[in-house]
């Protein structure tokens, strides 16, 4: 089912007339919200996101997001089933591009800025994130790093930093408009950022994407490495359950 909501209605609509009452229902998107996905439906408390991080068949991570309505009974029921699939269930707050989208799209942002006005290339950039932020990010998420280097020190640096972040709230006048106005949509259409002349389907980048997550995994995988489901907690901090020997998440 597509990322348009009229779809998503209409397919939730005609399932929630065939199952059962107390079934539950839950849809995968990148961004659209729960709260607005439900409110076709007759019982809303029964309504869930659950989207998996692309290569979903490599990736554990699967963002769980409740909308207004959703019951903390479906909730626990899907972060259960998913931990027993071998997935890491995160609950995330019903916020536009969740967590993971949402990462994606603010340091993409900062890259499109970057690249229009001539300070780097995309194809540098691409790079960078590659060849520096992927090693360490497989061992040290952002504020384990500023734990590292010390609160005071990422101050100083936020200080110095934030204030010349681009501030755009939209496409418009950017390098990613442009693309789209003259049809350049990437893979699809052989040219974007780069030229996909050479790979018309995507099928060499896709198999690269792949085979470097599942690199970065089984480098990662060692008998002190424990799977963790987390979720948020009233305060605001996480709250984490080990898995046990098996890489299971144990029942809450």
């Amino acid at each position: 089912v597509p990322e348009v909501i009229s779809t998503k209605h209409e397919v939730l609509r005609t399932v929630e007339r065939l199952v059962q009452p107390t079934t539950i229902l839950a849809s995968t998107t990148s961004g659209i919200s729960p709260s607005i996905i439900a409110q076709c439906l007759d019982i809303p408390e029964r309504f869930i996101v659950t989207h998996y991080a692309q290569p979903a068949h490599l990736i554990e991570i699967v963002e769980v997001v409740l909308g207004e309505e959703t019951s903390e009974q479906t909730a626990q029921a899907v972060e259960k089933l998913l931990s027993r699939t071998g997935k890491l269930p995160l609950r995330i707050g019903d916020v536009p591009g969740f967590l993971f989208a949402r990462l994606q799209y603010a340091i993409l942002r900062e890259l499109i800025d970057l690249v229009d006005h001539g300070i780097v290339t995309a194809a540098a950039c691409d790079e960078l994130m590659k060849r520096g932020y992927a090693g360490r990010l497989t061992a040290m998420g952002p504020f384990e790093h500023v734990d590292l280097i010390g609160t005071d020190f990422a101050a100083r640096l936020a200080n110095t930093i934030w204030p010349s972040l681009s501030d755009r709230t939209s496409i418009i006048g950017s390098s990613l408009e442009r693309l789209v106005a003259k049809g350049n949509l990437g893979v699809k259409s052989g040219q974007g950022y780069h030229d996909w002349q050479a790979d018309p389907q995507g099928q060499q980048l896709t198999e690269r994407r792949d085979e470097a997550v599942a690199y970065h995994l089984r480098r990662s995988a060692s008998p002190s490495t424990s799977q963790h489901a987390a979720t948020a907690t009233s305060d605001g901090g996480t709250a984490v359950a080990p898995a046990d020997a098996s890489g299971f998440i144990p029942d809450a």
